[in-house]
């Protein structure tokens, strides 16, 4: 991943791959902010760098700053936040004026579940029921956001995929509270059910 994050930006253009592209740009021709929910799995962190390198101002809210890490140098269009050391209702209000403000958010949403109880909601995922936090499903409705569920995945020679599935609109129940009505199966949920013995599928896993 670092090999990458360090190529010139006429490099990486070259090295990515977007498709369902048109799902963001549908919500940024409408001036929506948009949260992009990314996962653990794949090469996570290299979609807000390829995308600020394109003009597009994104706040990336991350466990840790890796690229500050590794040395990448970042285009001011990035602003990572390290959750590690950010105090978490401050991270919150950060994301929320930049959404309110009509900006772009990238995120993870698949992290363990939290200790506290009810803030967090049961998917099935790869056939198997598992819980996911509230968090990026309330900071959507408080913003009035899009989530646009991504993936990225390293093909041979570097090659970066990356997928970006039709928009999720959370429901509320009221003033502050996520629907527990269950909805339709959304494309992103089927991402890793398709030919799961592939090589580039076994990738997106490491």
């Amino acid at each position: 991943m670092g090999r990458i994050a360090r190529l010139s930006p006429a490099e990486m253009a070259r090295q990515f791959e977007a498709r369902g592209f048109e799902h963001f740009e549908t919500e940024r021709a409408q001036k929506k902010p948009v949260i992009l929910a990314g996962s653990h799995f794949g090469v996570n962190r290299l979609f807000p760098l390829w995308l600020a390198r394109q003009g597009v101002e994104v706040l990336s809210l991350e466990e840790l700053d890796q690229l500050a890490l590794m040395g990448v140098e970042k285009p001011d269009t990035l602003q990572s936040v390290a959750l590690r050391s950010t105090f978490p209702a401050q991270a919150t209000m950060l994301a929320l004026r930049h959404l309110k403000s009509g900006g772009v958010c990238h995120l993870t949403g698949d992290n363990p579940r939290p200790a506290a109880v009810n803030v967090y909601h049961v998917r099935t995922f790869h056939g198997l029921e598992k819980e996911y936090p509230r968090g990026l499903a309330n900071l959507s409705l408080m913003s009035g956001s899009a989530i646009l569920p991504c993936f990225r995945t390293i093909h041979d020679r570097g090659r970066v995929l990356i997928e970006i599935h039709p928009p999720i609109r959370p429901q509320s129940s009221g003033p502050g509270r996520l629907s527990e009505t269950a909805s339709p199966e959304h494309p992103a949920d089927r991402q890793f059910r398709r030919g799961s013995d592939s090589r580039d599928q076994s990738r997106a896993w490491q």
